[in-house]
Protein backbone atom coordinates (compact mmCIF):
# COMPACT_ATOMS: atom_id res chain seq x y z
CA UNK A 1 0.00 0.00 0.00
CA UNK A 2 1.17 3.27 -0.97
CA UNK A 3 2.92 5.59 2.13
CA UNK A 4 0.28 8.39 2.68
CA UNK A 5 2.43 9.71 5.60
CA UNK A 6 4.31 11.53 2.41
CA UNK A 7 2.02 14.09 1.73
CA UNK A 8 1.05 14.86 5.09
CA UNK A 9 2.98 18.84 4.45
CA UNK A 10 0.47 19.41 1.90
CA UNK A 11 -2.30 19.75 4.83
CA UNK A 12 -0.28 22.66 6.81
CA UNK A 13 -1.80 25.94 6.29
CA UNK A 14 1.43 26.84 4.45
CA UNK A 15 0.29 24.94 1.66
CA UNK A 16 -0.33 27.62 -1.19
CA UNK A 17 -3.96 26.46 -1.80
CA UNK A 18 -4.67 25.70 1.68
CA UNK A 19 -7.69 28.36 1.24
CA UNK A 20 -8.97 27.24 -1.40
CA UNK A 21 -9.17 23.14 0.24
CA UNK A 22 -10.42 24.95 3.53
CA UNK A 23 -13.23 27.07 1.48
CA UNK A 24 -14.42 23.66 -0.39
CA UNK A 25 -14.30 21.43 2.55
CA UNK A 26 -16.45 23.89 4.58
CA UNK A 27 -19.44 23.50 1.73
CA UNK A 28 -19.28 20.44 1.83
CA UNK A 29 -19.06 20.07 6.18
CA UNK A 30 -22.56 21.94 5.69
CA UNK A 31 -23.91 19.63 3.33
CA UNK A 32 -22.72 17.03 5.35
CA UNK A 33 -24.42 18.33 8.93
CA UNK A 34 -27.37 19.18 6.69
CA UNK A 35 -27.69 15.28 5.69
CA UNK A 36 -27.11 14.00 8.83
CA UNK A 37 -29.59 15.94 10.77
CA UNK A 38 -32.59 14.63 8.23
CA UNK A 39 -32.22 11.46 10.44
CA UNK A 40 -34.23 10.89 13.38
CA UNK A 41 -33.12 10.11 16.81
CA UNK A 42 -28.87 9.41 17.05
CA UNK A 43 -26.60 8.10 14.08
CA UNK A 44 -23.57 6.22 13.50
CA UNK A 45 -21.36 7.96 10.85
CA UNK A 46 -18.14 6.50 9.54
CA UNK A 47 -15.33 8.91 8.07
CA UNK A 48 -12.88 8.06 5.31
CA UNK A 49 -9.61 10.50 6.35
CA UNK A 50 -9.29 13.26 8.70
CA UNK A 51 -7.16 15.53 6.49
CA UNK A 52 -7.45 19.31 7.10
CA UNK A 53 -9.67 18.31 9.90
CA UNK A 54 -12.23 21.21 8.93
CA UNK A 55 -14.85 18.19 8.24
CA UNK A 56 -14.10 16.57 11.35
CA UNK A 57 -14.35 20.07 13.61
CA UNK A 58 -17.76 20.64 11.96
CA UNK A 59 -19.40 17.34 12.96
CA UNK A 60 -17.92 18.26 16.70
CA UNK A 61 -19.51 21.89 16.15
CA UNK A 62 -22.76 20.73 14.94
CA UNK A 63 -23.82 17.24 15.33
CA UNK A 64 -22.41 16.64 19.20
CA UNK A 65 -25.72 15.69 20.76
CA UNK A 66 -26.79 13.42 17.26
CA UNK A 67 -24.12 11.47 16.99
CA UNK A 68 -24.07 8.04 19.01
CA UNK A 69 -20.55 6.42 17.52
CA UNK A 70 -18.10 8.18 15.38
CA UNK A 71 -15.73 6.11 13.32
CA UNK A 72 -12.70 7.80 11.09
CA UNK A 73 -10.52 5.38 9.26
CA UNK A 74 -6.98 7.54 8.43
CA UNK A 75 -4.11 5.99 6.45
CA UNK A 76 -1.65 8.51 7.67
CA UNK A 77 -0.15 7.18 10.80
CA UNK A 78 1.04 11.17 11.41
CA UNK A 79 -2.04 12.77 10.62
CA UNK A 80 -3.76 10.67 13.43
CA UNK A 81 -0.96 11.28 15.67
CA UNK A 82 -1.83 14.84 15.26
CA UNK A 83 -5.14 14.76 15.40
CA UNK A 84 -4.98 12.37 18.73
CA UNK A 85 -3.87 15.32 20.62
CA UNK A 86 -6.13 17.83 20.06
CA UNK A 87 -9.16 15.33 19.90
CA UNK A 88 -12.03 15.96 22.75
CA UNK A 89 -15.12 14.84 21.40
CA UNK A 90 -18.35 13.89 23.69
CA UNK A 91 -19.34 10.75 21.74
CA UNK A 92 -17.75 7.38 21.23
CA UNK A 93 -15.05 7.90 19.00
CA UNK A 94 -12.80 6.10 17.85
CA UNK A 95 -10.01 6.64 15.24
CA UNK A 96 -8.81 3.71 13.14
CA UNK A 97 -5.36 3.69 11.19
CA UNK A 98 -6.05 1.84 7.90
CA UNK A 99 -6.14 1.65 4.07
CA UNK A 100 -9.95 2.25 2.64
CA UNK A 101 -9.03 -0.96 0.78
CA UNK A 102 -8.65 -3.21 2.86
CA UNK A 103 -11.09 -1.63 5.95
CA UNK A 104 -13.76 -3.93 7.93
CA UNK A 105 -15.86 -3.61 10.60
CA UNK A 106 -18.73 -5.43 11.87
CA UNK A 107 -20.18 -1.47 12.99
CA UNK A 108 -22.89 -0.55 10.23
CA UNK A 109 -23.13 3.56 9.64
CA UNK A 110 -26.23 5.46 9.07
CA UNK A 111 -24.12 8.19 7.13
CA UNK A 112 -20.86 7.51 5.51
CA UNK A 113 -18.70 10.73 4.59
CA UNK A 114 -16.03 10.42 2.03
CA UNK A 115 -15.54 14.17 1.08
CA UNK A 116 -12.72 14.64 -1.38
CA UNK A 117 -11.58 11.41 -0.77
CA UNK A 118 -12.05 9.48 -4.14
CA UNK A 119 -9.62 11.61 -6.39
CA UNK A 120 -6.71 9.95 -4.04
CA UNK A 121 -7.57 6.28 -4.59
CA UNK A 122 -6.38 4.08 -7.45
CA UNK A 123 -10.14 2.32 -7.41
CA UNK A 124 -12.80 4.42 -6.77
CA UNK A 125 -15.31 1.74 -7.46
CA UNK A 126 -13.45 -0.31 -5.39
CA UNK A 127 -14.20 2.35 -1.70
CA UNK A 128 -17.42 3.06 -2.70
CA UNK A 129 -18.60 -0.62 -3.24
CA UNK A 130 -16.88 -1.49 -0.09
CA UNK A 131 -18.62 0.80 2.00
CA UNK A 132 -21.47 0.95 0.79
CA UNK A 133 -21.84 -2.48 2.34
CA UNK A 134 -21.45 -1.01 5.63
CA UNK A 135 -24.68 1.10 5.04
CA UNK A 136 -27.43 0.50 7.84
CA UNK A 137 -30.93 0.39 6.02
CA UNK A 138 -31.53 3.66 4.77
CA UNK A 139 -28.21 4.94 5.15
CA UNK A 140 -26.63 7.41 2.89
CA UNK A 141 -23.13 7.90 1.56
CA UNK A 142 -22.30 11.85 1.56
CA UNK A 143 -19.33 12.04 -1.04
CA UNK A 144 -17.71 15.40 -2.84
CA UNK A 145 -14.62 15.60 -5.37
CA UNK A 146 -12.65 18.57 -7.22
CA UNK A 147 -14.31 19.24 -10.34
CA UNK A 148 -12.38 19.25 -13.34
CA UNK A 149 -15.11 21.89 -15.20
CA UNK A 150 -14.79 24.38 -12.12
CA UNK A 151 -15.10 27.87 -13.59
CA UNK A 152 -11.48 28.80 -12.95
CA UNK A 153 -10.63 26.21 -15.47
CA UNK A 154 -12.92 26.22 -17.98
CA UNK A 155 -12.16 29.89 -18.39
CA UNK A 156 -8.69 29.11 -17.89
CA UNK A 157 -8.63 26.70 -21.16
CA UNK A 158 -10.48 28.64 -23.24
CA UNK A 159 -8.34 31.43 -22.90
CA UNK A 160 -5.32 29.43 -23.41
CA UNK A 161 -3.89 28.97 -20.61
CA UNK A 162 -4.93 25.29 -19.53
CA UNK A 163 -4.45 23.18 -22.32
CA UNK A 164 -6.26 19.76 -20.80
CA UNK A 165 -8.90 20.46 -17.94
CA UNK A 166 -8.20 16.78 -16.74
CA UNK A 167 -4.64 16.79 -16.37
CA UNK A 168 -3.13 17.16 -12.88
CA UNK A 169 -0.67 19.59 -11.50
CA UNK A 170 2.43 19.68 -9.37
CA UNK A 171 0.07 20.62 -6.71
CA UNK A 172 -2.37 17.83 -7.43
CA UNK A 173 0.07 15.13 -6.88
CA UNK A 174 1.81 17.02 -3.73
CA UNK A 175 -1.75 15.94 -2.22
CA UNK A 176 -1.74 13.12 -3.66
CA UNK A 177 -4.51 13.32 -6.10
CA UNK A 178 -5.01 10.71 -9.26
CA UNK A 179 -7.41 12.07 -11.11
CA UNK A 180 -10.30 14.64 -11.57
CA UNK A 181 -14.06 13.70 -12.49
CA UNK A 182 -17.10 15.71 -13.39
CA UNK A 183 -20.50 16.17 -13.01
CA UNK A 184 -21.05 12.98 -15.31
CA UNK A 185 -18.52 11.23 -14.60
CA UNK A 186 -18.91 11.41 -11.02
CA UNK A 187 -22.69 10.42 -10.78
CA UNK A 188 -21.48 7.27 -13.33
CA UNK A 189 -19.07 6.26 -11.02
CA UNK A 190 -22.16 5.24 -8.52
CA UNK A 191 -24.94 4.30 -11.32
CA UNK A 192 -22.23 2.00 -12.42
CA UNK A 193 -22.38 0.21 -9.13
CA UNK A 194 -26.29 0.49 -9.26
CA UNK A 195 -26.80 2.55 -6.50
CA UNK A 196 -28.78 5.48 -6.02
CA UNK A 197 -27.51 9.40 -6.34
CA UNK A 198 -30.33 10.89 -4.38
CA UNK A 199 -28.88 14.93 -4.69
CA UNK A 200 -26.38 16.54 -6.07
CA UNK A 201 -24.97 20.02 -6.40
CA UNK A 202 -21.66 21.94 -6.36
CA UNK A 203 -19.64 23.28 -3.37
CA UNK A 204 -17.90 27.07 -3.93
CA UNK A 205 -17.72 28.86 -7.14
CA UNK A 206 -14.34 29.71 -8.05
CA UNK A 207 -14.24 32.28 -10.96
CA UNK A 208 -10.70 32.91 -10.98
CA UNK A 209 -7.48 31.31 -10.09
CA UNK A 210 -5.62 31.13 -6.29
CA UNK A 211 -3.09 33.70 -7.69
CA UNK A 212 -5.93 36.22 -9.66
CA UNK A 213 -8.15 36.16 -6.52
CA UNK A 214 -5.67 36.88 -4.45
CA UNK A 215 -5.04 39.88 -5.95
CA UNK A 216 -8.78 41.40 -5.77
CA UNK A 217 -7.96 41.35 -1.77
CA UNK A 218 -12.22 40.61 -1.47
CA UNK A 219 -13.34 40.97 1.70
CA UNK A 220 -14.23 38.18 3.92
CA UNK A 221 -17.84 38.48 3.32
CA UNK A 222 -17.36 37.87 -0.51
CA UNK A 223 -15.54 34.41 0.01
CA UNK A 224 -17.84 32.98 2.37
CA UNK A 225 -20.59 33.65 -0.30
CA UNK A 226 -18.96 32.29 -3.32
CA UNK A 227 -17.68 29.29 -0.47
CA UNK A 228 -21.40 28.08 -0.13
CA UNK A 229 -22.30 29.72 -4.16
CA UNK A 230 -22.05 26.41 -5.69
CA UNK A 231 -25.65 25.58 -6.19
CA UNK A 232 -25.75 28.60 -8.93
CA UNK A 233 -23.59 26.96 -11.12
CA UNK A 234 -23.22 22.91 -9.93
CA UNK A 235 -21.52 21.80 -13.34
CA UNK A 236 -18.77 24.53 -13.00
CA UNK A 237 -18.43 24.50 -9.25
CA UNK A 238 -14.79 24.04 -7.61
CA UNK A 239 -16.01 20.85 -5.95
CA UNK A 240 -18.93 18.12 -6.49
CA UNK A 241 -21.32 16.86 -3.55
CA UNK A 242 -23.85 13.76 -4.01
CA UNK A 243 -25.73 11.87 -1.26
CA UNK A 244 -25.87 8.18 -2.53
CA UNK A 245 -28.42 5.35 -1.41
CA UNK A 246 -28.82 1.75 -1.74
CA UNK A 247 -31.87 1.18 -4.11
CA UNK A 248 -35.21 0.20 -2.32
CA UNK A 249 -34.12 1.32 0.73
CA UNK A 250 -35.96 3.80 2.79
CA UNK A 251 -34.78 7.47 2.60
CA UNK A 252 -35.09 9.20 6.01
CA UNK A 253 -34.69 12.91 4.46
Amino acid sequence: MEDLDQYVDAYDASFPYARDNHGVLTAYAAELVSACQGFDGKIDICSLGIGYETVSRSIVLHLADKIRTYTAVEGSRLLIERYGKQADVPYDFELVHGYFETFDTDRRFDVIEMGFVLEHVTDPALIVDRFSRLLKPGGVICAAVPNALSMHRVLGARAGLLPDLYALNEWDYKLGHKRYFDRSSFRALFEGLNLDVSRETGLLLKPFSTSQLEMLNLPEAVWNVLIHAGDLAPEYAYGLYAEIRVPGARVHR
